[in-house]
Parts: structure tokens; sequence; C-alpha cells
């Protein structure tokens, strides 16, 4: 459900962007390499962490795809109803952060592709939208693994909300994707959603589900001295 004040968002975030003047690349070759707030501006958060993966697809639980391109560009729409359906169908109950698996495609499992633009535009339930952006940095994946089933790279987005709590598998929200591709001369390049990948991220989300807090050990005293005063009372009564 795109609407105008969206779009004219994107515009705004493209136009922000460029006031980045601390570009960097970050590198994928091996499945084991972790980099930490990669992208963003002043207004639009980053990546809160891009990392090697090294599992082979069966690794990856349910996924769904994002993006599926030879094209140096590419923009897609995908429902928020089923990104929470494929979550709950691989097991989460609860999340705060979205990770997703880049599979670059390219011939001879040695040449790479560059992700120099990746924003993502996320409905929230109360209408407003909530962006992420590469802004001036880029990623460049090696393909070290065959084919596109299988991720060479993650990509955590930190929301700062539990999902799966405020949405539901009727809800009529979008997540919007527009990326800029350098380099991708072979096959489909792709770009999915794994729910493996979100139930263990590459870094703890800022937003965790609270739990109880217990109670500090001069409080249980108190109650417990409480306790036997009524009991006492109770007594001599």
């Amino acid at each position: 459900m795109k609407t105008t004040a969206s779009i004219i968002s994107t515009v705004i975030i493209a136009a922000v962007t460029t006031f980045n003047a601390n570009a960097a690349n970050v590198t994928i070759v091996d499945g084991n390499q972790l980099f930490t707030d990669i992208g963003g501006d002043i207004d639009t958060s980053g990546y809160s962490a891009v990392g090697g993966f090294a599992g082979d697809a069966s690794n990856q639980g349910q996924v769904l795809d994002l993006l599926s391109t030879r094209r140096s560009s590419a923009t897609n729409t995908v429902s928020v109803a089923d990104i929470y359906d494929m979550l709950v169908q691989g097991g989460l109950s609860s999340t705060g952060a979205l990770v997703l698996g880049f599979s670059a495609n390219e011939s001879g499992n040695n040449n790479s592709v560059s992700i120099t633009q990746l924003d993502i535009e996320l409905e929230r339930a109360d209408g407003r939208s909530q962006f992420f952006t590469l802004g001036q940095d880029s990623i460049t994946i090696t393909d070290f693994n065959s084919g596109n089933s299988t991720a060479e790279a993650q990509l955590q987005l930190d929301l700062g909300f539990d999902f799966l709590q405020e949405y539901t598998s009727t809800s009529n929200r979008d997540l919007i994707i527009q990326a800029q591709l350098s380099g991708n001369t072979g096959g489909q390049d792709r770009l999915f959603l794994s729910s493996a990948f979100t139930a263990n991220p590459l870094i703890t989300p800022s937003f965790q589900q609270q739990s109880a807090v217990p109670l500090p050990a001069s409080s249980w005293l108190f109650i417990s001295a409480l306790a036997g005063l009524v009991c006492h009372k109770r007594r001599i009564t």
C-alpha cells in the first residue's frame, strides 16, 4: 500500500544520503566476517550488522524472496502479512530484528557483485513508515557459493520493536525495497528474508522482549518479615 507520502519520503531519503561524506565499502569474502553500523544518515537507520554466512541452504530455515534480479536496478513490494506468516512458520514468536540473506550468482563462482543502494521502507501498523538505507556505503559480496540458493552475506535490520507483536497474518502493510547493483553480469542475484537468520541475529537487537524483573533480595526479606509478623499476630490473638 504505497502512498504518495511514502514515495515523497523515499525521494527525500535519496537526497539526504548525498550529504554522507564518509562513504565506506564492506567486502564479504568468506563466511566468518562481521561488520557493524553500515549505512544510515541523519534521519534514516542503517544496517546494524553485515556479515558472511558459512552454512548452506538447509541452515536458512524458511525464506521469503524480496528481490531476484539480473538488472542493475530493482524495486519490489512485499506484504508484511507474508513476512509475518513466514517467520511464524519458521518457529519465531518474537523478534526485534529482520535478517536478510544475499546470494550472488556470478559466473565462475569467483566474481563479485556490489550493492551500492539498498533502501527499505517498512510501513508501521499506525501508518508511519520506518526507513533503512546504505546511504553512500556499499557492500561487495564475493560469489563463493554455487547458484543462488545459499546466501554469502547476511544483513540485519534493527527494528526497535517486536515485529510479531505489532503485525498479524492479516496486516495490510508493506515492505518496499529498492536496490542498485553493480558487477552483476551472471545469473539472478537474490535477496531474501530468512527465519533462521532472524532467529539467530548477527548481533543482539536493540529491542528485546522484556521479561518479568525479579525482585531484589532486600524486597524478599521485607516480604518474609511482614508475613512472619502477620503470623505472629494471629497466634497472639
